[in-house]
């Protein structure tokens, strides 16, 4: 027994320390071409609700993940070649089962769109006779657009573009009247140029991912069983991913602190005003009381029977009664300002005339 434990344990020390190489991971080359908001990379970074799935499924499955970026056509290519291992936001058609494989699941719905210019009005297919229309060159919306036209005997001219953001430019730029884009791309793009969606939709379509064909079962089976589990759990990937992506952006909720600060400034606002308006009243008040007892003394010196002068403690006149003026001979708009020696003239009227000096001098001088 006890060298059956010693055998056992030495096989076990040995498997531990035998050099046998780890499970190598899944290589996958992952297509991708501007789509956003559902696939595209953004200064080297891929993003969007394809790519937050690819990283989940990479998770689950040990895949290495490599992201190829083309334009949509070279990416068909090189789907059919086998140059790519998968590619992302597809369309499932009938025909496209001859040369890839599709996931069962699908991603997202979609649907292709007419945008034109803010200077041309589009109501129904109609009003796109006889104009230009950007379409992009290889696209199943492109085709789907050209039979719709065909199907109401409505001839315009299609202008080719490699991708969608060229469809938009060309609107933006004169070069088309309108343009057909897909939904999804369309709506994300009409952020950053002056386009108008128009009411013409068409061809809805399930946008999945897709292998060369015979050559991605265990990719695709990953993709199944994971997006599978996750299409009824909101707390999933892909429902957290699609709303990220596809929902209305979220309301911007202002800082508690922000409301605090704001308060704050108003209650400060408040009261200064409140002080200012204080103020104001007092100093309306003071003016009124100031300019009642000038009124009050101007009656009074009125009023009085004997000559009154004021003056200033330079001795220069401020105030004159109407008794004043008469025994000076100075009306008050004369003699303000001027010295009371000036307006106020005493003199010994004996057998010979000499001046008195002023009074006011006198009393000046003898308080400094």
């Amino acid at each position: 027994m006890a060298r059956t434990f010693r055998v056992a344990l030495a096989v076990l020390l040995l498997l531990a320390g035998s050099p046998f190489p780890a499970i190598a991971e899944r290589l996958v080359r992952v297509g991708v071409f501007s789509a956003p908001p559902l696939a595209f990379i953004e200064d080297g970074k891929p993003q969007g609700l394809f790519i937050d799935l690819i990283k989940e499924f990479a998770k689950k499955g040990g895949w290495k993940v490599s992201y190829v970026e083309a334009p949509w056509g070279q990416q068909l290519k090189a789907l059919e070649a086998g140059e790519i291992d998968l590619l992302t936001a597809i369309g499932y058609t009938q025909p496209r089962q001859a040369f890839y494989d599709f996931s069962r699941e699908p991603v997202f719905i979609d649907s292709g769109v007419v945008f034109s210019g803010p200077r041309f009005t589009v109501h129904t297919l109609y009003d796109l006779k006889g104009k230009r229309v950007a379409a992009l060159g290889t696209s199943i919306f492109t085709d789907a657009f050209r039979a719709n036209m065909a199907a109401f005997g409505i001839d315009c001219q299609i202008v080719p573009t490699t991708d969608n953001e060229e469809v938009m430019r060309d609107i933006v730029e004169g070069k088309v009247d309108a343009g057909v884009c897909i939904y999804s791309l369309g709506s994300f793009l009409a952020r950053s140029y002056p386009v108008t969606m128009t009411p013409i939709t068409f061809s809805p379509i399930a946008l999945e991912f897709a292998t060369p064909k015979g050559k991605g079962s265990d990719l695709l089976a990953v993709i199944d069983r994971e997006l599978g589990a996750m299409r009824t759990d909101p707390t999933s990937v892909y429902s957290q991913s699609y709303k990220k992506w596809t929902g209305p952006p979220e309301s911007w909720t202002v800082p508690a602190w922000v409301w605090w600060i704001l308060g704050i400034l108003v209650l400060v606002g408040t009261l200064l005003a409140a002080m200012a308006l204080w103020l104001n009243r007092l100093v309306k008040a003071r003016t009124r009381s100031l300019m009642e007892e000038k009124e009050r003394l101007a009656v009074t010196l009125d009023s009085i029977a004997d000559g009154v002068i004021t003056s200033d403690n330079e001795g220069r006149v401020q105030l004159m009664n109407p008794v004043a003026e008469s025994l000076c001979g100075w009306d008050l708009g004369e003699a303000l300002g001027r010295p009371v020696a000036e307006v106020f003239v005493l003199e010994h009227l004996g057998e010979k005339q000499e001046g008195l000096g002023a009074p006011a001098d006198r009393i000046l001088v003898s308080r400094q």
